[in-house]
């Protein structure tokens, strides 16, 4: 295609010819003018979670108390009773209960709408 205003040769995909900077004649040709880019989709939502809410293991936030104490009434009874002896209670409280604790106060994805 020529440029209508200067006859040089029109850079396929220029909206203004190189030269003279005159606009091409689109209704001559038949076609419309070039559509605009597509803006990128926006990124998705990071969904939203809470240490608080309930989940399919836990009753919500009194769920989770109970449920810490518990772990931790049964280390301070290791370290009490001689049951299990020293090594028992070391075993609970250093492995056993930082592994649980993660557990239960890993947060959840929320349901319902987001705020």
């Amino acid at each position: 295609m020529r440029c209508p205003r200067c006859g040089t040769l029109w850079r396929l995909g220029a909206l203004r010819c190189g030269m003279c900077g005159a606009e091409p004649d689109f209704s001559a040709l038949g076609v419309g003018p070039p559509m605009p880019a597509r803006p990128a989709p926006a990124p998705p939502s990071r969904p939203q979670t809470s240490r608080w809410a309930a989940s399919a293991v836990t009753f919500g936030p009194a769920g989770r108390i109970v449920a810490t104490l518990l772990v931790l009434v049964v280390g301070v009874w290791l370290l009490w009773a001689s049951f299990f002896g020293f090594v028992g209670a070391l075993l609970w409280l250093g492995v056993i209960t930082p592994w649980a604790l993660r557990d239960i106060w890993r947060p959840v994805r929320r349901s319902g709408p987001s705020p």
